[in-house]
């Protein structure tokens, strides 16, 4: 068997309302989870022994706390032992610690991958389960797919949205998810609402300009240079930024204004034109 290449894509979240807390310590939520076409490669190789191995990653990542490598560890344990060993090769284009969902997404492409490759036979609900033990948004990125996400993340009802281009921009700061969710300043009784009174036409647009993120101004206490994000992009649209990281991003016309807006942008600062994603999951290697 030859090596295998899968694309791993990133995710915005369109709004996150935080309306609640549960007796366990997490977060009820309300978000609009859409797949963007930045994303990562995880390229798989068979191996002659039965090890998992981890190629490439995160610098400074311990693999045993890489979600690729615990999602591969995690069917393995379903499945009683794996027919193979395999080298993961994840070739990283998400930023990490931006709320754009990259090591969720590369737990997920890593299930489904090796679901096929082993044979698993691990049908939906037992990926769902698998999923959903690795963290609260790998369920999202089995599907990948526009979905209006409940609960701490694991109740997604798939929604219709309008083609969207976004310029993204991650300035160079770590913001700690668990620190913001700590935060004595963050909204937590946000109103239950629904995605049709958020937009009923699926207009990412409105979708954008009718939700909220009750993140977003403790991540801009903890982190000013977000706030200079912001300001930086409000003369393209309304800023909003990804889940609880340092991601911002502005929805615009199409993806040539997304791609002027780019050439624009201070060199201290990344970011990317990009597009809500439908492709396919399994590519040919490049």
């Amino acid at each position: 068997m030859t090596v295998q290449c899968w694309v791993s894509p990133a995710k915005l979240n369109l709004c996150l309302h935080i309306t609640g807390r549960y007796g366990n310590g997490y977060h009820a939520l309300q978000s609009l989870f859409v797949p963007v076409s930045l994303c990562d490669e995880i390229r798989i190789r068979p191996r002659e022994d039965e090890r998992i191995e981890r190629e490439g990653g995160l610098p400074g990542l311990a693999a045993d706390a890489d979600l690729a490598v615990r999602a591969a560890h995690s069917l393995s344990g379903y499945m009683g032992g794996h027919p193979f060993g395999v080298d993961l090769e994840v070739i990283k284009r998400i930023p990490a610690g931006a709320g754009l969902g990259g090591g969720s997404s590369n737990a997920a492409t890593v299930l489904l991958a090796l679901n096929a490759m082993w044979g698993a036979g691990c049908d939906e609900h037992c990926l769902l389960k698998l999923a959903t033990a690795l963290g609260a948004d790998v369920p999202f990125f089995l599907d990948a797919r526009p979905a209006w996400v409940e609960g701490i993340g694991e109740r997604m009802t798939p929604v219709s949205v309008d083609d969207a281009a976004f310029l993204v921009v991650v300035p160079s700061v770590h913001v700690s998810t668990a620190e913001v969710f700590s935060h004595p300043k963050l909204t937590r009784n946000q109103p239950l609402t629904k995605m049709s009174a958020l937009s009923r036409s699926g207009r990412v647009s409105e979708i954008v300009e009718n939700g909220v993120n009750n993140c977003e101004s403790v991540v801009r206490d903890l982190a000013p240079e977000v706030s200079q994000v912001f300001e930086w992009l409000e003369k393209f649209g309304a800023p909003r930024m990804s889940g609880t990281g340092s991601a911002v991003f502005v929805v615009l016309d199409d993806a040539a204004a997304a791609g002027a807006a780019l050439s624009k942008l201070p060199a201290r600062w990344r970011g990317w034109s990009t597009e809500i994603w439908s492709g396919s999951r399994r590519v040919s290697c490049g």
